[in-house]
C-alpha cells in the first residue's frame, strides 16, 4: 500500500481478511452464534458510544428495555460491548461498536460471522444536524437568507440506509478556505467522492427493497402514537436548558439574518421531527467541523448520494447534513458481506438524532457577508446528547412495540414497559 494513502484504504484492508474468512464458511457455527446472539432471526441494535463521550451510553435506553439479558465475554469480540435478550418478546442483540468508522467496520464484520442468524440491523446514534433544510444561506446567492427551509430541533431524527464519506476530496487549503472569513461560501476541491480510484468507496447508496421497507417501518413507528391499551413508548421531555438554548439559537438567527423563519422551532413536549432518506443521510468524518461552508459541502455530498440511490434531483438547498462518524464503516462491512459467497444483503437502516447544530447562529450584514455569532455559548453536550439518545431510542422501541402488539395484542404484558424500563409514557 503506498505511503500516505487515505485512512479509508487502511480500514478497508483491515476488513478484508476477516471478511475473506467469512466467505470461506458456508454457515456459521450454530452453537457459537446462538451463544452470541441468543437465538435466531435476531434484531441487531448497533450503537457506537458506551459512555466515553459524556458518560451516557448510546444504548442506555435499549439496555433498560432488554429482558432476559446475557452478556458476551468482551474478550471474544472486538466490539466494545455485547449483550442479548428480548425486547417486547423479540430476540435482540445490543452491541456497541466503539466510536469511529474503523471500530464500526471491524465490529460489524465480527457480528456478520453470524449473518444467517440475523433478521435485521439498525445502527442508532447521535449527530450534528444542519439547523434547517438547505442551510442558512446558499453560496449561489449570499445576499438572500434562506427563510423557507424547514428548521431542525435538537432531538430530531434522520432515518436512512445511506451514507457518504465527507473526507473524500483532494484539494488545497486555499481552495477549501477561499471564502474565509465569509461563512457564505462553497469549499473548493479538485476531485471529490466519485473518484474511487483515489479514495475507494465513498458513496454508500446501495440498497435492497427490504432496507427501504425497514426504514419506512421505523419512520411510521416514529411518527405514530404509542399503541393503545399498553404502556407505550414515548419521546422524552426536554430539560428547560434545551428549551432555552433552542429559543436563543433561533432568536439570534432570525435577528441577525433580518429574515426570520415563519416557523422557527420551539422545543417542547411535542414529538421530534422525523426526516427520511429523501431529505437526509449521514455525512461521515472523524473531523468535527462547525461552519456553514462545511455544512454546505456535507449537504452537497448527501444530495449526490440520494440522487444516485433514488434517481432523484436533490440539491444542497433541499437536504439536511447529518454529521456523524460510523455509518461508512458499518455500511462498508454490510456491503462486503452481501457480495460474498453465502452472504446476503441483510435488511438494515440507520437512525441518527440531533444533539447539536453544525453551525452557530449567523450574523448578516445585509449585503452578502456572513459571520458566526459568538454570543451563544457552545451547547452543553451532557444534556443535549442524553436527550438525543432518548429520542432515537424511542423511535426504535416504538417500532418493536408496534410489532409486539400486532402479534400479541395491546393487552399483552409482553408489549408494555415498566416505569424506568426504557422511555415510557408513564412516570
Amino acid at each position: 500500500m503506498p505511503t500516505g494513502q487515505p485512512l479509508v484504504w487502511r480500514w478497508l484492508f483491515a476488513l478484508a481478511l476477516p471478511l475473506a474468512r467469512l466467505a470461506a464458511q458456508s454457515t456459521s457455527n450454530t452453537s457459537s452464534c446462538q451463544a452470541l446472539l441468543g437465538g435466531v432471526n435476531v434484531t441487531i441494535l448497533l450503537v457506537a458510544d458506551v459512555g466515553t463521550f459524556t458518560g451516557t451510553a448510546e444504548g442506555s435506553y435499549y439496555a433498560q428495555a432488554l429482558q432476559n439479558s446475557a452478556t458476551v465475554d468482551p474478550g471474544s469480540t472486538p466490539c466494545a460491548s455485547w449483550s442479548h435478550g428480548t425486547i417486547f418478546g423479540q430476540p435482540v442483540a445490543l452491541i456497541a461498536t466503539g466510536i469511529g468508522e474503523v471500530n464500526a467496520g471491524i465490529c460489524t464484520t465480527d457480528v456478520l460471522r453470524c449473518g444467517s442468524f440475523i433478521k435485521e440491523v439498525i445502527f442508532s446514534g447521535t449527530a450534528g444536524f444542519s439547523a434547517q433544510v438547505g442551510g442558512a444561506v446558499d453560496p449561489s446567492d449570499c445576499a438572500t437568507p434562506n427563510t423557507k427551509g424547514a428548521p431542525v430541533k435538537i432531538g430530531d431524527v434522520c432515518i436512512t440506509p445511506f451514507a457518504v464519506n465527507w473526507n473524500c476530496r483532494l484539494g488545497s487549503f486555499n481552495e477549501a478556505c477561499a471564502a474565509f472569513p465569509n461563512q457564505c461560501g462553497a469549499p473548493g476541491y479538485d476531485v471529490g467522492p466519485g473518484v474511487s480510484s483515489l479514495f475507494g468507496q465513498c458513496f454508500f447508496d446501495m440498497y435492497a427493497q427490504a432496507d427501504v421497507a425497514l426504514s419506512d417501518e421505523l419512520i411510521k413507528a416514529a411518527v405514530s402514537p404509542p399503541p393503545t391499551n399498553s404502556v407505550g413508548v414515548s419521546f422524552p421531555t426536554p430539560a428547560s436548558y434545551l428549551t432555552n438554548y433552542t429559543s436563543s439559537y433561533w432568536s439570534l438567527q432570525s435577528n441577525f439574518s433580518r429574515s426570520p423563519l415563519s416557523t422557527a422551532p420551539t422545543l417542547t413536549n411535542s414529538a421530534p421531527n422525523v426526516w427520511d432518506y429523501t431529505v437526509c443521510a449521514e455525512t461521515d468524518s472523524q473531523y468535527f467541523w462547525t461552519s456553514l461552508p462545511w455544512d454546505y459541502l456535507g449537504r452537497s455530498y448527501i444530495a449526490m448520494t440520494i440522487n444516485q440511490a433514488l434517481n432523484m434531483s436533490a440539491e444542497a438547498s433541499s437536504v439536511l447534513a447529518v454529521s456523524a462518524e460510523e455509518g461508512v464503516g458499518f455500511l462498508a462491512a454490510m456491503y462486503k458481506y452481501a457480495g460474498m459467497t453465502g452472504g446476503r444483503m441483510i435488511p438494515h437502516t440507520q437512525i441518527r438524532s440531533a444533539s447539536d447544530y453544525t453551525y452557530l447562529p449567523l450574523q448578516f450584514d445585509g449585503v452578502g457577508f456572513w459571520s458566526q455569532d459568538p454570543s451563544l455559548s457552545a451547547i452543553d453536550f451532557s444534556q443535549s446528547y442524553s436527550f438525543a439518545i432518548g429520542t432515537m431510542s424511542s423511535a426504535v422501541l416504538k417500532m418493536l412495540q408496534t410489532r409486539c402488539v400486532a402479534t400479541n395484542g395491546a393487552a399483552s404484558p409482553t408489549c408494555s414497559l415498566s416505569a424506568g424500563q426504557g422511555v415510557t409514557d408513564t412516570p
